[in-house]
């Protein structure tokens, strides 16, 4: 989710063990250039429609993985950017509910800051392991941090 430019996708595509067995699907709002070995699907994941399309992508197969590096478009307000990346992670994290098999795990991007504990507090109800990551390559006054959930629990 969040897939445009393409760079989350082509990593996705080269983690795959066996590279042509499984499903490599980038989702965003925005065109993406072509990836190859990854299926593009332009639309919003809160949308029913889009879901649909998704679903057949992979068969009607729910997702071993779900990556998201989704946020929304920052006005320069922290608070207020924050509060708009919260409320996306909560709509990624109702759509694990619906497309991420049981067992599966989940990177979410998020932007820290006093809302932070709803998302955090949401995800440890349904995964086994939450771990909050800040990838190097990230500056360290940066409110961007990531989520790895792993084993996802159907409630």
């Amino acid at each position: 989710l969040g897939a445009a430019p393409g760079g989350g996708a082509s990593l996705a595509k080269l983690v795959d063990s066996d590279q042509n067995k499984e499903t490599v699907v980038g989702i965003d709002l925005l065109h993406m250039e072509p990836v190859r070995g990854v299926k593009f699907l332009q639309g919003d994941i809160r949308d029913e429609a889009t879901q649909e399309k998704l679903s057949k992508l992979l068969d009607y197969q729910k997702a071993d993985v779900i990556t998201s590096d989704a946020v929304p478009d920052f006005i320069g307000d922290k608070f207020i950017d924050h509060l708009e990346a919260n409320s996306l992670n909560m709509d990624v994290i109702r759509f694990c509910k619906i497309g991420l098999r049981v067992g599966g795990n989940a990177v979410i991007k998020i932007i820290q800051g006093p809302e932070t504990d709803e998302v955090v507090d949401e995800v440890t109800n349904h995964f086994n392991s939450v771990q909050k990551i800040k990838p190097s390559a990230s500056r360290s006054e940066s409110a961007e941090t990531y989520l790895l959930l792993r084993g996802y629990q159907q409630s």
